[in-house]
């Protein structure tokens, strides 16, 4: 058991440092990479490929979403819906496994809720409802930011969107929802675990008396 282990701990262990040292690069250098990403992409593959020949698909394609994400929050402007789908085409056209992209919909989604594109986050999240809990929660999360008159559009007023909010949430807690189905968010501190446990702190406020959210 022990030969096993350890062989497997050192490749992670390596894995996460090259992934540090790419995001440090990405973090220095946002405004290039954004200019040439068929480029950026490519030599993401080729190094996983070159230093990781036997890496397995899950890993290889958790790096890439990793790096996109980086990618991502790096970017400094609020970006355009050409971009988010540009970024999204060559990230996927370098993961082994091209079908699903749920994580990368998700770090889309988050960008647009970090830079007030709520009904464009929107969007990306509703694929995923019922995946992972957290989507619901995040779907939550926009309605209700909008209900604050944040982004308030012709004919549907606030407290609609507060409606929608208190549906999302009672969805999620009926479905049961599992969550943990996006391992690239399970750090504590993930954006996505922030919007999840704010939305469960209301959702407590507003059904004190709902079995569901107890269990």
């Amino acid at each position: 058991m022990e030969d096993v282990w350890q062989p497997e701990a050192l490749r992670n262990r390596r894995l996460e440092q090259l992934q540090a040292t790419m995001n440090d690069y990405v973090e220095k250098n946002t405004a290039q990479i954004e200019g040439n990403l068929p480029v950026f992409f490519g030599h993401v593959a080729a190094t996983l490929d070159r230093t990781f020949p036997g890496l397995d698909d899950r890993s290889y394609d958790d790096f890439i979403d990793g790096i996109t994400f980086t990618l991502l929050n790096a970017t400094r402007e609020a970006p355009t819906g050409e971009f988010l789908e540009k970024t999204l085409r060559h990230a996927m056209g370098n993961k082994r496994r091209r079908r699903g992209r749920a994580t990368l919909d998700v770090v889309v989604a988050l960008k647009l809720i970090d830079t007030g594109n709520y009904h464009q986050a929107i969007d990306y999240l509703v694929r995923y409802r019922n995946y992972d809990g957290r989507v619901n929660a995040a779907i939550a999360y926009c309605h209700y930011v909008l209900s604050q008159g944040g982004g308030r559009e012709q004919g549907l007023r606030p407290n609609d969107r507060e409606l929608h909010a208190r549906e999302e949430m009672l969805n999620l807690a009926r479905s049961r929802a599992p969550l943990d189905r996006l391992g690239i968010f399970d750090r504590k501190d993930a954006r996505l675990n922030q919007i999840f446990w704010f939305m469960l702190d209301l959702a407590f406020t507003w059904f004190p008396g709902e079995p569901e959210f107890y269990h």
